[in-house]
């Protein structure tokens, strides 16, 4: 639709480039006779007039006036207009879907010319395309992701398409650092949960079943505390966040140099090959030092619950996740 959108402005500035005058600051003024030029001819589609498909009858123009005005018209009724119009639409209207279908079934041959049937296995790499909430025209592709089960036919138009349902492997935990968090004797971060809206419960407690499936918390005895927010996505959905201002004022800064741009610019300048690593959810391969894993606790209403890996929001996170990084490489 948003295609057809575009070509129809098209094609009317076109149209006007042509019938404005040279300083084209008179377009405007001739903005309904274009208008009146298109509706008056045949679409491909349908095989009539937009005029007449919606009124009924054929537009008159100047010259029609004219051989109205000329030739003698006999008296009738108020009802005979509206009687010819209403039985010239129902002997239109078939026609017009017949076209129509004719229109659609070619434009459905041309668009899946290119298209290829496929049908995924589990154990397969796919990708995903989500919406997004900014512009319900746009959409994103996610993963990868693992094909784990095929749960039905597709109800798209490729009949040899399968519905998959897909998951993230649990994240592998590295054996080359642990994070830490120093704070200073006697100091505890103990902050009341935030309100929770009942809309939001479901996809919190979601959440935490996915993270308990996943190894990245743990049910806690601590007496640290954070508010958790949930926060929007683009594609409409939630992301769950920890609120760790309060926990990082109290926290050492970790001053471990992260790279400077100019200078990955500078090495890349000279690399015959380019490669790159995208780590997702990176930070929770990272494991917590048993200290650590206390401070990072946080209430939910089904309970309390500490993190095992590192959490995003910490502010000596990157510089961690750095070290790791440069160790590994």
């Amino acid at each position: 639709m948003v295609g057809l959108v575009e070509r129809f402005n098209q094609t009317l500035k076109q149209m006007l480039r042509r019938v404005a005058a040279e300083d084209k600051w008179d377009w405007n003024l001739m903005l309904p006779y274009v208008l009146f030029g298109i509706r008056e001819v045949p679409q491909a589609s349908t095989g009539f007039t937009p005029f007449e498909l919606l009124f009924g009858r054929q537009p008159r123009g100047l010259l029609d006036i004219a051989r109205e005005q000329q030739q003698p018209t006999p008296l009738r009724s108020v009802v005979d207009p509206v009687r010819e119009m209403r039985e010239r639409i129902e002997r239109v209207m078939p026609l017009v879907r017949e076209h129509l279908v004719k229109a659609q079934q070619s434009q459905q041959r041309l668009y899946n010319r290119a298209a290829q049937p496929r049908e995924f296995q589990p154990g397969d790499k796919v990708m995903v395309l989500v919406p997004t909430a900014a512009c319900k025209f746009l959409a994103t592709w996610q993963g990868l992701y693992t094909v784990i089960e095929q749960v039905g036919p597709s109800p798209t138009a490729w009949p040899k398409t399968k519905r998959t349902t897909v998951s993230h492997k649990p994240p592998e935990a590295t054996n080359v650092i642990e994070h830490d968090i120093r704070t200073a004797p006697g100091v505890i971060v103990r902050q009341r949960p935030y309100r929770v809206p009942e809309a939001r419960r479901q996809a919190i407690e979601d959440e935490i079943s996915e993270m308990l499936k996943l190894g990245v918390i743990e049910p806690s005895r601590s007496v640290w505390s954070s508010p958790i927010v949930m926060v929007p996505k683009p594609d409409g959905t939630l992301r769950f966040c920890n609120d760790f201002r309060r926990l990082n004022q109290v926290s050492e800064f970790d001053s471990y140099p992260m790279p400077r741009v100019d200078k990955l610019l500078e090495r890349l300048g000279r690399a015959q090959f380019i490669s790159t690593l995208d780590l997702t959810k990176g930070y929770w391969q990272v494991p917590l030092m048993k200290a650590a894993k206390e401070k990072t606790a946080f209430s939910t209403p089904s309970g309390h619950w500490q993190y095992r890996t590192l959490p995003f929001g910490l502010h000596g996170a990157p510089a961690t996740f750095q070290r790791m990084m440069d160790v590994l490489l």
